[in-house]
């Protein structure tokens, strides 16, 4: 089924700023513990982050969440089984809504398909021009996806080497937030019409395979906001500092013209936290388009 997703706009990425400051939340913590996995091989497994307030009990739905004090919602959607499973974080565009985003990009068939916990969360509604504080205190929004992490950890049980972001517009310039400052919980990243404007760029910590995608020339906001500029730029300074990049060019403007589950979202479950390559390094196959490329 061809999916087209609904053109939302995103505000200008005006600075992303140096990472969000966890001084008196203890919102975060050292990645890096080795654990054997079932064939008695080690992994890498990130630490969880420390929640601020008291976890909920989740459930299929929407759920409330209180991280640092704020009362912020989780939608959430849930697979079969639980336990050990991966997390993918769905974040939407300006002026979008999480139902939407979670009907477009089809998050139950996600969460029954890859065995995953699919979250697509509300924004907090203090950025108006943005949705997500990539143009603020990125706290308000940093901690909502640390504390969801430890709490979904602490009820189910959680793969965390699996946990994974993606978003469109406003949503993929968050998603480009997290994968620059919060490279410590991320096993991989997707991104529809996301990037960095020039000098905004933060290398991520720890390695960090990427699928970039952009509408070409008319992919553009306001006249001035060229996400295909944005996501190229970004991709060049990730593949600088050595990480995994594919780059794609659907060329259909400031919009998803294919189902995210074609080949988007498979690319994040290909991978863990902690890999030294990509299974995709060697070439994409076949089902991939022609406009994907990697970079």
């Amino acid at each position: 089924m061809r999916l087209i997703l609904p053109v939302f706009a995103c505000a200008l990425l005006l600075a992303c700023g140096p990472p969000a400051s966890s001084d008196g939340n203890g919102d975060r913590a050292d990645a890096g513990n080795s654990v054997v996995d079932a064939g008695g091989s080690p992994v890498v497994v990130p630490d969880r982050p420390v929640a601020t307030g008291n976890c909920p009990t989740f459930s299929a739905g929407t759920n409330f969440i209180n991280p640092s004090g704020q009362n912020r919602q989780v939608d959430v959607y849930l697979p079969t089984t639980t336990d050990n499973a991966p997390v993918l974080f769905i974040w939407h565009g300006l002026g979008d809504s999480p139902a939407n985003m979670a009907r477009s990009f089809g998050a139950q068939g996600i969460a029954g398909r890859h065995d995953a916990i699919v979250v697509v969360p509300h924004s907090s509604g203090q950025f108006a021009n943005s949705e997500w504080s990539f143009t603020g205190d990125a706290t308000v929004d940093a901690v909502l996806f640390e504390e969801t992490i430890s709490c979904l950890d602490t009820q189910f049980g959680i793969d965390r080497g699996r946990v994974y972001t993606t978003g469109f517009s406003a949503g993929a310039l968050w998603s480009t937030w997290l994968l620059m400052n919060r490279s410590q919980y991320l096993a991989s990243a997707v991104l529809f019409s996301g990037g960095v404007m020039g000098g905004a760029y933060t290398a991520p910590q720890f390695d960090l395979p990427v699928l970039a995608i952009h509408g070409g020339a008319t992919d553009v906001f306001g006249g001035f906001l060229r996400f295909n500029d944005i996501t190229i730029a970004l991709a060049n300074s990730l593949k600088g500092d050595g990480h995994f990049v594919v780059l794609c060019n659907h060329d259909s403007g400031h919009t998803i013209p294919f189902s995210p589950t074609a080949f988007a979202i498979p690319f994040l479950f290909d991978h863990r936290f902690g890999d030294t390559s990509s299974p995709h390094s060697s070439g994409l196959a076949s089902n991939w388009p022609e406009f994907c490329a990697i970079h």
